[in-house]
């Protein structure tokens, strides 16, 4: 059972680098790198180009499964797709204690800053591309606003023009005054108080020069 457990953890791969890696609490190599060993030789004799790093990073592995809940631990390691790049990895350790077991799995750290950047890259489109939605949005209802606010204050300005008009056309024979209820602006009411004003004071003119 352990054998073809071993042969099927061997094959897990997530993204590009990622695999799972078991050693024994003896250090005893089983997946590493993504390859099967036979269990034979230590952690540090099969990566015997730099034995006193792999024992660092195997006492580093030890004490982490020691703990109930496992924990991380950061180093550098080889790469899957390249051995002869190393790069910095953390990975998340758990112990096994039946089967005296190491069991981890991680990732390049470079290669997560790759994920974050094209992430952050994308996320600044998205926003852009939002803000833009946004923007066009925003002008459309301004320019509608302008347009409405222009065409209704001209036709109300017109109305009250045309009110000024008519009564300064047929002030000199009519006595009719400005219906200041008809007037939409402030300001030209203020003025068509004063216009009819200045006709009370005609008529009161006219009164007494019959008078």
């Amino acid at each position: 059972i352990k054998a073809d457990l071993l042969s099927s953890i061997s094959d897990i791969r997530f993204g590009k680098e990622g695999y799972v890696f078991i050693n024994r609490f003896n250090g005893d190599a089983l997946v590493s790198n993504g390859e099967l060993f036979a269990g034979t030789k230590k952690l540090w004799e099969v990566y015997n180009k730099n034995s006193e790093k792999m024992k660092d990073i195997f006492k580093k592995e030890y004490n982490a499964a020691q703990k109930p809940n496992g924990d991380y631990i950061y180093y550098t390691f080889i790469k899957l797709t390249d051995p002869n790049v190393e790069s910095s990895k953390a990975s998340f350790i758990y112990g096994i204690n039946e089967w005296q077991w190491i069991v981890g799995a991680g990732v390049y750290l470079d290669d997560v800053e790759t994920d974050i950047a094209l992430m952050q890259t994308e996320l600044n489109n998205r926003i852009k591309a939002k803000m833009l939605h946004f923007a066009l949005i925003v002008i459309s209802v301004v320019v509608l606003f302008l347009f409405l606010f222009h065409w209704v204050v001209t036709r109300r300005l017109k109305n009250d023009f045309n009110l000024f008009i008519s009564f300064f056309n047929r002030s000199a024979l009519s006595d009719e005054p400005i219906d200041r209820n008809s007037v939409q602006f402030i300001e030209l009411d203020r003025m068509a108080k004063n216009a009819n004003k200045m006709l009370q004071d005609k008529i009161h003119a006219q009164q007494d020069l019959l008078d």
